[in-house]
């Protein structure tokens, strides 16, 4: 028996991804602040002269920061207002990427409680990102203003240092969060190529449940369903057909004590477990599950046999290492349970999800229907097409039908949409963090540019004077790239410490995959650092086609 948390059950692993999904969306939002606040101080900087006369005029400090702060949250808010009307597209594509991976995504919807978050958060990130530049520019020296007319000079090494810790800060953040956007991509390609156990391809999937007042007794049952498994069988596009008490995947399972008979019993043993499957003639066959030592079940395992069962390697490997378990006996149940022979070992088969390795398990034959062994109400037949198994659901779901009207036919699907499915969940996630992930990329990549581009932009006359005394345009373009290539290689450096943390938090989320994968850290830097350089580019281009005489008859 498995004992879970209830909330653990109904919300998967969904219940961990969110609260990651919650952070990505935080390290968004900061970026945009930083690339807010970045654009106010170059904004404020050339409000120097309008700063002095009101200072000049008796206006103080904490007037001129109350006005920016203002000013500020005004942009916000109407960015908040903005960001709700692409929140009603959003929900929408949300519901459509991920109905079947996050438990009711269908009822999500905008509230009350939604707009009041919205209107929290932009009220205090447009303070928080404003109160920097506010601070800032109310630091000013009055006399050096009003002497030189508010024309542009050199930028005050405390706002520079601002605006490089601030673009620092948004490479940081971006690199942790494509980090995490990569470990996890890398972990969805490696559950891509990770085997389930058998051939999904071609492989058609049909429940049937009988109702028991119609099928009372065990032969009855058995009748039923291989009369349907005939008939599916003799369809003219069918390669082969079986059936099984419980799905690879299907979100069902069950299982049973049992015991090796002959052997002492140990504390060990008294607790052993195994999935229990009950499976008729061809179902490995169909299923495309190798056996790996012994021989399947036969038509001559029936009622008037003796129990033979056929255990996985999982079951041979765990409790019959070293030693070959064919022809061993286990007792299965109860004291009073049947014992049976096993015949044949077959290859483990993903049962849970993809991610988790197999179980140790007995498959029995349908036919052997002893009183101790479940006769069940309900099988799931698999059927391998020889071409497209879409063009056999009507079909097979007819002649299922056709047995007995009265009795239930449900999830007639490709078995590929099953595999689907138990992937979607890891899908989702994935996608939505490499949006979040691409968006913090965009937006340090536009933070670089700003800062590059307006400090070149203050220091045209140095450039002009450089270009005056003989200085090579290739010499001024490498300058202006060192500056933001230096900027973006200490925000990679911060980043990769930052991500080394926060990778150990997604442990539980990785598959095949280190939280500390070294290539997935190396690709990221490497390919942030490009970034940077693609967005310091134009700057220095732009810089190169600088005229000394129009830079030094500006000034």
């Amino acid at each position: 028996m498995i004992v879970v948390p209830f909330r653990e059950h109904f919300f998967g692993r969904v219940n961990l991804a969110l609260p990651m999904l919650f952070g990505a969306v935080l390290c968004v939002l900061l970026i945009a602040c930083t690339n807010v606040a970045n654009l106010q101080l170059a904004r404020s900087a050339g409000r120097k002269s309008e700063i002095g006369v009101r200072l000049a005029l008796g206006a103080d400090r904490w007037r001129i920061v109350r006005q920016m702060l203002i000013e500020n949250l005004l942009l916000f808010v109407i960015g908040g207002a903005t960001g709700l009307l692409v929140a009603v597209w959003g929900v929408d594509m949300l519901r459509t990427l991920g109905a079947d991976s996050v438990p009711r995504l269908k009822e999500a919807a905008i509230d009350a409680r939604g707009l009041s978050f919205t209107a929290l958060l932009s009220v205090l990130t447009g303070v928080i990102s404003g109160l920097i530049p506010a601070l800032q520019s109310s630091k000013v020296d009055l006399n050096e203003i009003l002497k030189s007319g508010g024309s542009a000079g050199a930028t005050p090494p405390q706002r520079q240092r601002s605006r490089v810790a601030l673009v620092v800060s948004q490479f940081a953040l971006a690199m942790a969060l494509v980090v995490v956007a990569g470990l996890l991509l890398k972990s969805f390609l490696k559950l891509q190529q990770t085997s389930p156990g058998f051939e999904p391809e071609r492989l058609l999937t049909a429940g049937v449940s009988v109702n028991l007042p119609d099928y009372k007794t065990p032969p009855q049952r058995t009748q039923f369903f291989q009369q349907a498994l005939e008939r599916v069988r003799n369809l003219p596009d069918v390669e082969a057909a079986g059936a099984v008490s419980h799905l690879p995947l299907g979100g069902r399972t069950m299982q049973v004590p049992f015991r090796i008979v002959g052997r002492e019993q140990t504390a060990k043993q008294s607790d052993s477990l195994a999935d229990y499957r009950a499976i008729t003639q061809a179902f490995f066959e169909t299923m495309r599950i190798p056996i790996k030592r012994g021989r399947d079940f036969t038509e001559g395992d029936n009622a008037k046999t003796s129990l033979v069962l056929v255990i996985n390697e999982a079951l041979a490997r765990t409790y019959f290492s070293g030693s070959n378990p064919i022809g061993e006996r286990l007792k299965l149940g109860s004291k009073d349970g049947p014992q049976g022979e096993i015949v044949g070992i077959v290859g483990n088969v993903k049962h849970r999800s993809i991610e988790t390795e197999a179980f140790p398990t007995i498959y029995v034959c349908y036919l052997q229907n002893f009183t101790s062994v479940p006769n069940f109400p309900i099988m799931n037949y698999v059927v391998r097409a020889k071409n497209i198994p879409g063009a056999l659901t009507e079909r097979v779901q007819r002649e299922l039908q056709s047995v007995d009207p009265n009795q239930v036919v449900f999830n007639v699907r490709p078995m590929e949409h099953l595999l689907a499915d138990a992937r979607a969940e890891r899908r989702f996630t994935m996608m939505l963090l490499a949006m979040f992930a691409a968006l913090a990329l965009a937006l340090a990549a536009v933070g670089i540019y700003c800062v590059v581009s307006y400090s070149a932009a203050q220091r045209t006359r140095e450039i002009g004077i450089r270009i005056a005394l003989g200085a090579r345009r290739s010499d001024l373009m490498r300058w202006v790239l060192g500056q933001g290539m230096w900027m973006a290689s200490l925000g990679v450096g911060i980043g990769t410490a930052i991500s080394f943390a926060s990778t150990r938090l997604i442990e539980s989320l990785l598959f095949g995959v280190s939280a500390t994968d070294p290539l997935t850290f190396a690709v990221i830097g490497i390919s942030l650092a490009f970034v940077a350089l693609l967005a310091c580019w134009m700057p220095a281009w732009q810089v190169t086609k600088v005229d000394p005489l129009q830079a030094l008859r500006h000034e």
